[in-house]
């Protein structure tokens, strides 16, 4: 059964597709008579039939608004990488299995780099809607470092770094919510390390191997879902 989002999903159920949704259908040339699912990212689905009249296309509610719960999920701290395309890969794999945000982060290593929001935000989209989830991440992006950890305050906050220290094994951690930083190629500066650790922060191990920004944020998803 193939998913469409539609944000407006319980205020205007059929109408809330946009003309990109529709799109959508007829280039998976929808057939009439077929179930989809519309989504509106935030835990409401329901289910409709497709019709086609005198070529004017349009869905028939087949059951009620249902609403999936919150569950825990992992908020992804991660500085963009040179290449843009390994995030976005990134990305499109952890929300397929579960990804609660992703925040773009500046560290002193990081590189500075273009990238678009709204290419991120479709990524997961189209992610969340191909693995039939309810919920799409949320998609941030930190302007400095102060801001994010004003940000992180309260929060349940672990670090991943190559430094040496008391780490404990992201495998064996199993909180709710967990906000988890992964630094750039460079790694963390020792001074961003302490600031978390100021706030409260765990100090995470990944394993021995020395990884990759997008490897290591995909690892700390996939542990932590699978």
């Amino acid at each position: 059964m193939h998913c469409f989002y539609a944000p407006q999903l319980i205020a205007m159920g059929a109408n809330s597709l946009s003309d990109e949704e529709w799109r959508h259908i007829k280039a998976l040339r929808i057939k009439p008579g077929e179930t989809i699912c519309l989504l509106d990212g935030l835990g409401s689905s329901q289910l409709f039939e497709f019709h086609l009249n005198e070529k004017q296309p349009s869905i028939v509610s087949l059951s009620d608004v249902t609403f999936d719960q919150k569950e825990s999920g992992v908020h992804l701290y991660i500085p963009m990488t040179q290449q843009t395309d390994r995030i976005e890969w990134m990305l499109e794999k952890a929300t397929e299995m579960g990804l609660a945000s992703l925040n773009i982060i500046v560290t002193q290593y990081s590189e500075k780099v273009k990238y678009s929001i709204e290419r991120l935000q479709r990524i997961a989209l189209s992610a969340m809607k191909q693995s039939q989830r309810s919920w799409l991440p949320e998609i941030h992006a930190f302007q400095s470092w102060p801001e994010m950890i004003q940000a992180l305050n309260g929060k349940s906050i672990f670090i991943a770094h190559c430094e040496e220290g008391n780490k404990a094994l992201w495998g064996d951690r199993k909180v709710s919510d967990p906000h988890v930083l992964i630094g750039p190629e460079g790694d963390f500066h020792a001074t961003e390390i302490q600031d978390i650790k100021d706030l409260g922060g765990v100090e995470i191990s990944l394993g021995d191997a020395r990884l990759r920004t997008e490897t290591a944020g995909l690892l700390v998803v996939s542990k932590y879902y699978l």
